[in-house]
């Protein structure tokens, strides 16, 4: 199977944090359109890390036959692609940065994003891009999920005596890390008893 390296460079003001989610979108498109294969390549890891580490902003494209014909026929579509998605990436984040928070207490934010695919594809990078907005605060960012029920991802500050996971492990699909941490199904009749307990937990002063 020949290989194709892509580096996403995003718009010319793109960040690195930018970059690696315009590659995983480009990735899941690709996947869609029937490539066969495509992954972030592996490269060595900083000095005195174990293992293999990943490069986010590129992606190894696998493909049957020869790239000659690929490059040919589909070069002028993959830019299409990375710029259509570049561009409907700042067009989310721009939606999702215009929201205002649904509830506030001292140290903790409450975001309800609204039932669309924008506010679907931004919420993983909104949640972050808040949580450097608001530091010190706990942030919750609740999305309807298509079944019913919501989907919860939370950032609380690194130095909180709580952890994001402890706190989400409390409910049956909950996980995460120390400072990000989510709910995978929080049922809508539940909704209310999250917002108050995460309230109370995080509570400043």
């Amino acid at each position: 199977m020949a290989q194709l390296r892509v580096q996403v460079q995003g718009l010319p003001d793109s960040d690195d944090e930018e970059r690696a989610e315009l590659a995983s979108r480009l990735r899941d498109e690709m996947l869609q359109q029937g490539v066969e294969e495509v992954a972030h390549p592996e490269v060595p890891a900083p000095e005195g890390a174990k293992g293999t580490a990943i490069e986010w902003a590129e992606l190894v494209v696998g493909l049957a036959g020869t790239l000659g014909p690929l490059l040919g026929a589909n070069y002028v579509s993959l830019h299409d692609a990375r710029v259509s998605i570049a561009a409907g990436f700042r067009d989310d984040m721009e939606r999702a940065r215009r929201l205002e928070p649904t509830r506030r207490a001292p140290g903790t934010i409450q975001f309800m994003l609204p039932d669309a695919a924008w506010a679907r594809r931004a919420s993983g990078t909104l949640a972050n891009d808040l949580a450097k907005a608001h530091e010190g605060n706990a942030l919750a960012i609740i999305s309807p999920k298509a079944d019913g029920g919501y989907l919860v991802s939370i950032r609380v500050p690194r130095d909180c005596a709580t952890s994001a996971e402890s706190f989400c492990r409390r409910f049956p699909t909950g996980g995460g890390r120390k400072a990000a941490a989510g709910i995978n199904h929080l049922p809508a009749e539940e909704l209310e008893t999250f917002s108050r307990a995460f309230e109370e937990q995080f509570r400043a002063g």
